[in-house]
C-alpha cells in the first residue's frame, strides 16, 4: 500500500512538472507499462476512484483535482467520472529507484488457480508482456490496457434533473467512456470488432457544452456492459492449439455514489 501511495504520488509529481513546463531531458520520468487478464477481474463492482465529485478536464480549464491518469488535455471541456475496476492484481517495481518504471500484473492467487498449469500460464504472460514492454512505441509512454472490452450500452441514471435529462432516465445518450490508451493495439490480440480496450480505470465523460456546474447532492448510478477476455486461458489453449482463439464472457459493471456537482 505504501509503494502504491508512492507512486501515484510521483505520477501527480511529473504530470504536475511537465504541464507547467519544468520537466526537461534530465528529469526522470515513472512510467507505468500494464496489461491486466480479464481472468483478474474479482467483482463487477466499480468504486469512484479517490474522489467523491465528478472533476472538470479538458480545455479551456482543468479541474486541480483530474486524476493523473487521465490524459485529457486535448478533450473538450466535461465533466469526468472517474471509476475504479475490482481487480486482483498487484503493483511491481522494475527498479528500486525512485522513479522506476512499474506495472501492474495478475496476482500469484490468479496464476494459483491454474493448479498444476500455473508455471506454464506465467510463463506464458510474461513473455507476452515482455512483448509490450520492449516495444519502441511504449519507451516513452505509459500504458494501461485489459483484455476487458467496452462497445457501447451503458446506462447512467441520476435522482435528479441531470444535463437537462429527467431524473430517473438514461444519460448515456450524451456521455462516452474514455480511455487515452484505447487506440493503441497490441499484436497478439484481435479486440472485437469496435470495442476498445479498458484499463484499471474507467473514465466516463459528460461534455459541459453551455450547461453549469451546479453544487446539488445527487445519487448517480451507472452500469456498463463489458466482454471480459479470458487472456490467460487462451494463453494455456495455444500451447497445444496454435488456432486457438481468446474467448469471453458477458458481464455488466456497477457503480452507484453520490455526488455534490451537478449539470444544469
Amino acid at each position: 500500500m505504501i509503494k502504491k501511495k508512492i507512486v501515484l504520488l510521483l505520477g501527480v509529481l511529473f504530470v504536475i512538472s511537465s504541464c507547467l513546463g519544468f520537466g526537461g531531458a534530465a528529469t526522470p520520468e515513472a512510467h507505468e507499462i500494464s496489461f491486466i487478464p480479464g481472468e483478474c477481474l474479482k467483482s463487477c463492482k466499480l468504486q469512484p476512484a479517490y474522489y467523491d465529485a465528478p472533476t472538470i478536464i479538458g480545455a479551456p480549464t482543468t479541474d486541480e483535482k483530474v486524476p493523473f491518469w487521465i490524459y485529457t488535455a486535448h478533450r473538450p471541456k466535461s465533466l469526468a467520472f472517474s471509476l475504479e475496476m475490482d481487480l486482483d492484481i498487484k503493483m511491481e517495481s522494475f527498479s528500486g529507484f525512485i522513479a522506476s518504471d512499474y506495472r501492474y500484473c495478475p496476482s500469484d492467487n490468479i496464476f494459483k488457480s491454474f493448479g498444476d498449469s500455473s508455471k506454464l500460464v506465467k510463463n506464458e504472460y510474461e513473455t507476452a508482456y515482455e512483448s509490450i514492454k520492449n516495444s519502441p512505441d511504449w519507451v516513452t509512454h505509459s500504458l494501461c490496457l485489459s483484455s476487458i472490452y467496452y462497445c457501447g450500452g451503458m446506462v447512467i441514471t441520476a435522482s435528479d434533473d441531470f444535463a437537462g435529462i429527467p431524473a430517473g432516465e438514461n444519460i448515456a445518450s450524451i456521455a462516452e467512456v474514455y480511455n487515452y490508451d484505447s487506440d493503441r493495439r497490441l499484436p497478439f490480440i484481435n479486440v472485437p470488432e469496435g470495442y476498445i480496450s479498458l484499463g484499471r480505470f474507467i473514465c466516463v465523460l459528460i461534455p459541459m457544452e453551455d450547461r453549469q456546474i451546479v453544487e446539488d447532492v445527487l445519487k448517480i448510478s451507472i452500469e456498463i456492459p463489458v466482454k471480459v477476455g479470458l487472456f490467460l486461458n487462451y494463453l494455456m489453449d495455444k500451447r497445444t492449439n496454435p488456432d486457438a482463439t481468446m474467448q469471453f464472457r458477458d458481464e455488466v459493471l456497477i457503480c452507484e455514489f453520490t455526488v455534490s456537482r451537478g449539470l444544469k
